[in-house]
């Protein structure tokens, strides 16, 4: 990637409507603390940033991946020649849309949205509270807790198309959501902009008792001021992993800089400089011993990013 000729390009597009720094730190986006560096990053504030933006990435042919919070990442330590990218103010607000629905950006934090809803007292979405994140990488793994997921009260998701250069709309029933799935996982040329929820009414009082209630639960049970990337493997079927990792005798085990959290056996934390490779012979260490005393293969929740392996949108 030639950065002077992209940083002369990117001078074509309306000021204000992105942000572009050189040499991304890595560590400092990811709750892990986990990474290497990117070539650049690019903020979008406005979305009619959108086309000039990848037009010019397009015929480049610089490749690039999207960020959110970081907060369910495993990013590697080594160098990524081209562009980090995440979306600024203009994708950080929920509006309502009519008293019983909210549009909501996916750069919105999950507890925000939760806020919101509340607020004008909606239910269904008091969950995203315990979830640290984004609302647009909570819609990309269907995230869930105590019982709800993001599929059950979304009506469709509005996303930039990097192929097609062009803005889609899909319905719910189009995005294929399963367990800590979706349509996404699959179709990375799909940028996650908003999402619309249909809600039902209920009580403020009640909601926000619910939530704080849950946000105690999780500070007790779980890691929260700690360097981690959040719950690290799915549930198996009628069984949960913090369970199968702690009976195979692996709580509070340590590999390099990383070990398996001493308070919740299906965290991985950060806990003395941590490099990526601790991380994943520590999930690697897990994944085999799991299978081989309990018969159970560990499938992994968060998403692990490898910056010398990012592959051209074409």
């Amino acid at each position: 990637m030639n950065l002077d000729r992209l940083l002369t390009d990117l001078q074509q597009i309306k000021k204000d409507a992105i942000t572009v720094k050189t040499a991304i730190d890595m560590r400092k986006k990811t709750s892990m603390a986990l990474g290497g560096k990117a070539s650049l990053g690019i903020t979008i504030h406005e979305e009619a940033a959108f086309l000039p933006l990848f037009t010019i990435l397009k015929e480049r042919q610089i490749p690039f991946f999207l960020l959110g919070k970081g907060s369910n990442l495993l990013c590697s330590d080594t160098y990524f020649n081209g562009v980090m990218i995440q979306l600024g103010n203009a994708f950080k607000t929920c509006s309502l849309q009519d008293p019983n629905q909210i549009i909501c950006g996916a750069a919105v934090a999950d507890s925000k949205v939760e806020q919101f809803a509340a607020t004008n007292h909606l239910g269904d979405l008091a969950f995203l509270a315990t979830i640290p994140g984004s609302l647009g990488g909570a819609v990309f793994m269907n995230a869930g807790a105590y019982g709800y997921e993001i599929k059950d009260s979304l009506l469709w998701v509005d996303t930039w198309n990097v192929q097609t250069l062009q803005i889609e709309r899909f319905t719910t029933d189009q995005l294929d959501f399963k367990y800590r799935s979706s349509y996404f996982h699959q179709h990375k040329e799909q940028i996650i902009l908003r999402a619309c929820f249909q809600l039902q009414k209920d009580n403020q009082l009640a909601l926000q008792t619910k939530s704080k209630q849950w946000l105690q639960k999780r500070k007790e049970t779980q890691p929260i001021n700690k360097k981690t990337c959040g719950s690290l493997f799915r549930n198996p079927p009628n069984n949960f992993a913090a369970k199968l990792i702690e009976e195979c005798g692996l709580k509070g085990h340590i590999q390099g800089g990383a070990r398996v959290s001493p308070i919740h056996s299906n965290f991985i934390e950060n806990f003395n400089s941590a490099s990526f490779q601790d991380v994943i012979d520590l999930i690697t260490l897990i994944q085999t011993t799991v299978l081989a005393k309990k018969g159970i293969t560990l499938q992994l929740e968060g998403e692990v990013l490898h910056l010398d392996k990012i592959q051209l949108i074409k």
